[in-house]
């Protein structure tokens, strides 16, 4: 059997594979810098060591009271590996949030999370409960020692599916991590039962308020006062302890004459106190730091060159660090004192203050922070900022202008959520933004009619007319549209509706589409016509045409090379090496697969993810069909576990999937669901699997495998032409084993007979074959021939080199069986001259018993020809295939896995086999560093690189894999 021609068009219509959108702020992964003269507090700093052993320490206090400054200092002075994430709001998100969290998690563990990470922004994100349960089995596996993860600012998280998220991973924590939370108030999580439990540390308020020790310290030593015993005593009263109450009641009392009577006044709420020393602090600043102040307090983040464009001033980075060395709650985020943020409390202040005193001024600042960010390429923030201005027509300009850009880079989650923002009447009056919002928001969600609906709102607005397809939708229609603007969105329309059509499994409707596209769409439009060429290229392969599916995908390839779409250029080489495949041309489909994994540990962003578990499986089909079982089988599993995050599904999926109860939730197949974009791939990976499990002699194991491909179809398009192929694969599994009236029910049920007129597909040659053998079984030789050859003529006629070989292969087998044994000699020969090139041998091998009588016959026949007759096998060549015949499923059958190197030869370069090579040692990452005079980063790229290639994990993995191929 070839490979599966089977693919899904994206449901995720424009994403060009999942990604992580915007990059990471690793400010928030840093722990905040501590000065040199704070004040230490040892028995807060015990508290916490003891709390850091159990599962949850909590520090629960109003804003102010010192925790993130305790924190700092204890992640200092801790013995354990600690990871730190500062919260904001944008982190409501709960991709978001686990994207943060395993990132910080990874600054202390490496491998923890990666492949997490990565499906956490496929196109649909997997649910919180698998993200969680393999999160907490990574942990309990990679982890060989206790670590702490620090959640500062948890307050600011509102989203109740995360918090619930938390709880959960609360509850089934490893022993070996420990989670510590910082909050002004309690957190919605179960904290009644894990303090009954002893699980839960928690300090409050009246934890943290200073002694008047502490207080006189921080007064007179951090803040450079020299206050009397009573004048301290009198602070630390009115203030109750209260940190910030404390700092700003320093910086208030500074060049004042009269300092007792000015404390001796000093009293009110935490509120009030705050207030008043925030007016107090503001108003006694020069006027120029006065409103550096206000006018920069719309920005979360500070940076010299950010506050200078919001300004109009000069010198913003002179100015933040003069602010951090008067104390004036700027914070500084990483040691390199490039990025500060304000105090939250003392943010909030100048905010409100700005709107008070020059409300008409904000929008202006929020206007200059989007222009900054635009020029300094981070999109998100420059149409938050527009949206914030109220200035919706900038946003919909950014949007419309930057939306190609980031679908072309992968990043379809970020650009969703940008266009779910925008306001109903903004994306109503743009038909660029609803033919996106149609692409991105409705679509990838499975909202076709809506998507729909929208699409002829915009032909609508456009003055298109209705540009639907005629009754007859395999008629390409004769569009022609004289403005170039216009007859670009008509084509940006028609690529959508391509990628519909093909979700529908309407391939007519997406040949018509796709044409239409291409012909209308702008030369420079290049995601467009990348989505559009890709389209035309599946719906070819579809319907069989592989000369039309190559002319169709090599402009993919090229547009994509042009637009430097490193996602999309991964897909449309999968597709190309899928056609290579099917053409018979297996050495030059796994050198496009090659590429594909090299690509995908060149960029390592989750936009190549799909491809990636793609190119794994084809690869693994080619080692298949060469023989190569257990090394195929590890290829084929690796892209399936790939597809499976990618998709969204996870560990608790696959644990439903192998018919098993995870966590409460129902294991009913039928309740599952796969991203689109995934399903095709993953259901040829199972196929491909269950093949593998038949070639090994394990037929319980193909049918389990094949049950799991079941629940995969991701819409009932689909899901009907998966069904034939799969009830196809039980039929052939129980002929295997001798069950002829089984496979006899299954064509009555399926409606199939010899003599009906069956059109060829690659998708239903599965059911065709299969039928075949049933025609065989029951000794009907001559119906099953004449369908043989009409479905041989017809893949010849296709270019289908892997078809022919393999119906070549059949036709001998029933020839045989009829007692005609030189036509079974004939077409043996021709299939094995057609398969020797490249090496095929599980074609013949799968044929069992019947076949090796006929290679031992063609030897026989061959040994009494003429030599160097042309029409001669090569012997070594029958006796390879009849040693796979004939060993069943023994160590020989499996075939040496040396034999393989060859087809990573190219990929592994002399740099990465020296790097293997020292990986075969106990020296550490750093020592290889020094040892090959390259720094730590470049070792961990090519170690990155080399698992990537060899399909593997882990070091250990790595290694036992390079010399298992002969590489070292």
């Amino acid at each position: 059997m070839k490979p599966s021609a089977t693919r899904t068009p994206s449901a995720d219509i424009m994403s060009g594979g999942a990604s992580l959108g915007d990059p990471l702020l690793t400010t928030k992964l840093n722990v905040p810098s501590t000065r040199a003269n704070l004040v230490v507090r040892p028995r807060l700093l015990e508290r916490l060591d003891e709390g850091s052993r159990g599962k949850l320490a909590l520090i629960s206090a109003p804003a102010g009271y010192g925790k993130t400054t305790l924190l700092g200092e204890w992640v200092l002075r801790s013995e354990l590996p600690v990871g730190w994430l500062s919260l904001d709001a944008g982190d409501n998100d709960s991709t978001t949030f686990f994207s943060y969290l395993i990132s910080a998690l990874q600054l202390v563990e490496p491998d923890i999370g990666e492949g997490i990470l990565r499906s956490l922004h496929s196109p649909q994100p997997p649910p919180t409960q698998a993200v969680l349960t393999a999160l907490v089995n990574e942990i309990a596996a990679i982890s060989k020692r206790d670590l702490a993860l620090v959640l500062d600012d948890y307050h600011v998280i509102r989203n109740e599916a995360v918090n619930t998220a938390l709880a959960f991973l609360l509850e089934h924590l490893p022993p070996q991590m420990h989670l510590i939370i910082a909050s002004r108030t309690d957190p919605p999580l179960p904290l009644a039962r894990l303090l009954v439990g002893g699980h839960l540390t928690k300090l409050a308020a009246p934890d943290l308020r200073f002694t008047p020790e502490e207080a006189g310290s921080f007064l007179n030593e951090a803040m450079g006062l020299e206050l009397s015993a009573e004048d301290l005593a009198a602070l630390e009263e009115s203030t109750e302890g209260w940190v910030a109450g404390l700092q700003l009641a320093a910086l208030s009392v500074r060049g004042r004459e009269d300092v007792s009577r000015f404390i001796s006044a000093f009293a009110g709420t935490d509120r009030h106190v705050f207030d008043y020393l925030a007016e107090e602090v503001l108003d006694r600043q020069s006027q120029d730091t006065r409103s550096f102040l206000l006018e920069t307090s719309i920005l979360d983040r500070l940076s010299g060159g950010l506050c200078d464009a919001v300004t109009v001033q000069e010198g913003g980075q002179a100015k933040l660090e003069a602010l951090e060395r008067i104390n004036l709650l700027v914070v500084p985020l990483g040691d390199e004192r490039r990025w500060y943020r304000y105090h939250h409390l003392f943010s909030d202040f100048l905010r409100k203050r700005l709107r008070q005193e020059n409300p008409k001024l904000v929008s202006e600042l929020h206007r200059r922070a989007s222009a900054w960010h635009e020029r300094n390429g981070t999109a998100s923030e420059a149409i938050g900022h527009a949206v914030a201005a109220g200035d919706f027509n900038r946003a919909g300009d950014l949007t419309e202008r930057l939306a190609g850009e980031m679908g072309g880079r992968g990043e379809g989650p970020a650009l969703e959520s940008l266009l779910r923002a925008m306001p109903e009447e903004v994306l109503r009056s743009r038909p660029r933004l609803q033919i996106f919002y149609a692409a991105y928001a409705l679509s990838s969600s499975g909202r076709f009619d809506a998507a729909e609906a929208r699409l002829r709102d915009v032909e609508r607005m456009l003055g298109l007319g209705d540009v639907g397809l005629a009754e007859d939708s395999s008629v390409i229609p004769t569009v022609e549209i004289e403005d170039k603007q216009l007859a670009d969105r008509a084509g940006e329309v028609a690529t959508v509706r391509a990628a519909i059509a093909g979700v529908r499994a309407d391939t007519a409707s997406v040949i018509s589409f796709a044409h239409r596209a291409l012909t209308l769409l702008a030369e420079e439009n290049l995601l467009f016509r990348t989505v559009g060429a890709m389209n035309l290229s599946d719906a070819y392969l579809d319907s069989g045409d592989l000369v039309a599916a190559n002319q169709a995908n090599d402009e993919a390839i090229g547009l994509s090379r042009a637009a430097g779409f490193p996602a999309w250029m991964a897909r449309a080489l999968i597709l190309q090496g899928r056609l290579q495949a099917m053409q018979g041309r297996l050495s030059e489909a796994t050198g496009t697969y090659e590429r594909v994994l090299r690509l995908a540990a060149k960029h390592g962003d989750v936009g190549i993810l799909g491809a990636e578990g793609e190119a794994h499986i084809g690869v693994g089909e080619l080692l298949l069909e060469r023989n190569y079982l257990e090394v195929a089988t590890r290829h084929l599993q690796k892209g399936v576990e790939s597809l499976l995050e990618w998709s969204g599904i996870g560990a608790v999926t696959s644990q439903l999937l192998e018919g098993t109860e995870a966590h409460g939730r129902s294991s009913r197949l039928e309740d599952m669901s796969v991203d689109a974009d995934a399903a095709g791939p993953l259901f040829a990976g199972y196929l491909a699997l269950t093949r593998a499990r038949q070639a090994q002699g394990d037929t319980q194991g193909a049918f389990e495998t094949l049950r799991k491909a079941e629940p995969v179809a991701p819409n009932p398009h689909i899901g009907a032409r998966w069904k034939a192929q799969i009830e196809a694969w039980r039929a052939r599994l129980r002929l295997a084993r001798g069950d002829v009236k089984a496979a006899v029910r299954w064509a009555q049920e399926w409606g199939l007979s010899a003599e009906e007129e069956l059109g060829y597909s690659p998708e239903t040659e599965l059911e065709h074959v299969t039928l075949a053998r049933l025609l065989i079984a029951q000794g009907k030789h001559e119906e099953a021939i004449r369908l043989l050859e009409r479905l041989l003529a017809d893949a010849e006629a296709g270019g289908l080199g892997w078809s022919v070989i393999s119906l070549l292969t059949l036709k001998a087998s029933a020839l045989r069986t009829q007692g005609d044994e030189p036509g079974a000699i004939a077409a043996l020969r021709r299939a094995l001259t057609l398969a020797e090139p490249e090496g095929y041998v599980r074609t013949f091998a799968d044929e069992g018993t019947t076949m090796v009588d006929l290679l031992r016959r063609l030897l026989r026949v061959q040994s009494r020809e003429p030599s160097g007759a042309e029409s001669k096998v090569s012997p070594e060549y029958v006796g390879k295939v009849l040693e796979a015949c004939g060993a069943g499923v023994t160590a020989s059958t499996r075939a040496s896995s040396r034999g393989t190197a060859g087809l990573f030869e190219e990929s592994i370069t002399e740099r990465e086999l020296e790097v293997l090579r020292l990986l075969d040692s106990e020296l550490s990452n750093r020592e290889i560093a020094q040892r090959l005079f390259v720094s730590l980063d470049t070792v961990k790229s090519h170690t990155k690189h080399i698992y990537a290639k060899l399909g593997v994990r882990a070091r250990h993995q790595a290694v036992g894999r390079a010399k298992e191929l002969g590489l070292m």
